[in-house]
């Protein structure tokens, strides 16, 4: 049996159980195992081939893909040897940090980058729904995974809540998210976005509502689960060239404290939630980490809701302190914003004069001249 049929066997019996039936395990085994040893016998198989093949996905600069890999092979290995197909594992005694140690991210957006990423968003060539996709993972501390994945029947915007379902949820365990008014504006736009979508220029319904909340726009379904990490990527390339029928605008979502992802956001909420004196135990429950303890555990069940919703409505009222100075500067006419840069003008003018020995005239409306 070669490595192909055994992958092929491993697949079939085992991997279609997992949430995406395998898909990601067989793309990288296609690209990164199979040219080089998907025709020789698994039983004949050397640690040395495997090392080979992993080195060379180091060396294109993948580490993280190099570590899931030998995983996946180890896997599938045991796998083999459970079934009797290969007495060995070929991938025993090779370590994950052999091929590149793991970094944990701790990148957190600052105040002043949140402010920021307000002002930059409308000029970052992204649909409006990606913008809001982003504020919710902002302001509900939810995986990118699990924004894309919902689905209307999971939010009710009257009761405030969003329900992930154990499938859509990473520890399978389902989660309740009680959505601060910040939350609910921003679903609000993306089912006005959503219902648009369904209508022509005239306002006509010319087909069904999508029943998710990120519809993809060329097929049917959500929008795909890469989707809006790239697009926050591409818009941080800085001089790079842009790639093929990706954005120009390669430096619009830069932030002074160097490059973030859509997780960033995740880890923001959550630590701008503490920030708010929220307790650790309280944030962990809001971003649905299991409790291991539990006799915890289920005297959490009963207590903690109330508190959660607490958390994210502390969230919710401070990125609507952060971002509404924005909001009202954008509210602004361009007479009124002359009218007043004209009359602080004035007032810098008529300080000066004063400093200058100027008798002292009392401010009646516009500044004396």
């Amino acid at each position: 049996m070669t490595v192909k049929l055994l992958f092929e066997r491993w697949e079939s019996l085992e991997l279609k159980g997992r949430k995406d039936k395998g898909v990601e395990v067989r793309r990288t085994f296609v690209k990164d195992i199979f040219p080089t040893i998907g025709e020789v016998a698994a039983e004949e198989v050397k640690r040395s081939m495997i090392a080979a093949c992993l080195d060379k996905v180091v060396e294109r600069g993948s580490p993280i893909i190099a570590r899931n890999l030998l995983g996946d092979l180890r896997q599938m290995f045991g796998f083999a040897i459970k079934h009797e197909y290969v007495e060995n594992d070929p991938t025993s005694h090779l370590k994950r940090d052999d091929f590149g140690k793991k970094i944990e991210r701790d990148r957190v957006l600052d105040d002043a980058e949140i402010k920021l990423l307000d002002k930059l968003f409308p000029d970052a060539q992204l649909h409006e729904t990606t913008i809001a996709a982003c504020w919710i993972m902002l302001a509900t501390c939810c995986r990118v995974g699990e924004v894309i994945q919902a689905r209307w029947e999971h939010i009710d915007l009257q009761a405030g809540t969003w329900r992930i379902p154990p499938d859509n949820a990473k520890n399978g365990k389902e989660h309740t998210v009680y959505l601060s008014s910040f939350a609910k504006d921003h679903f609000k736009t993306l089912k006005r976005l959503v219902e648009e979508s369904a209508k022509d220029k005239n306002g006509k319904q010319i087909a069904e509502v999508s029943p998710w909340v990120l519809h993809a726009s060329h097929k049917p379904g959500h929008f795909c689960l890469k989707s809006i990490s790239k697009q926050i990527g591409d818009r941080q390339r800085g001089d790079k060239q842009p790639m093929k029928n990706w954005s120009k605008a390669t430096k619009s979502l830069e932030l002074p404290r160097g490059k973030w992802t859509p997780h960033d956001l995740r880890r923001t909420g959550a630590t701008l939630t503490g920030s708010l004196g929220v307790r650790p135990d309280i944030i962990e429950k809001c971003l649905n980490h299991v409790e291991q303890n539990r006799l915890v555990r289920i005297y959490q069940r009963q207590t903690i809701v109330a508190e959660q919703a607490e958390a994210w409505r502390l969230l919710g009222e401070r990125l609507e302190l952060l971002t509404s100075e924005n909001r009202m500067l954008s509210s602004f006419t361009q007479s009124q914003l002359k009218r007043h840069r004209q009359t602080i003008q004035e007032c810098v003018v008529y300080l000066d004069e004063l400093k200058s020995g100027a008798e002292f005239i009392p401010l009646h409306g516009n500044a004396a001249k």
